[in-house]
């Protein structure tokens, strides 16, 4: 048997953006994962910048162990 998920990323979607849409009734779905999801609040990776982010997120290992701390090699 095989099971599916879908991943959604809001990368850059800042709760400052969003919470108006939410609280104007415009992002039902996305209310409706926040009021019955998790009850802690979600930590991003060191830096918590969009390349080691999702990089950690694919590999399940931080940039210390994938090696990817930007979108440049410096």
């Amino acid at each position: 048997m095989s099971h599916k998920a879908v991943i959604v990323g809001l990368d850059g979607g800042s709760f400052r953006t969003l919470e108006p849409w939410i609280l104007a009734g415009r992002l039902p779905n996305l209310e409706a994962l926040i009021r019955e999801g998790p009850p802690w609040p979600l930590i991003s990776v060191v830096p918590p910048e969009t390349a080691p982010a999702w990089s950690s997120f694919r590999t399940g290992k931080n940039p210390g162990k994938h090696g990817v701390f930007g979108f440049t090699a410096r």
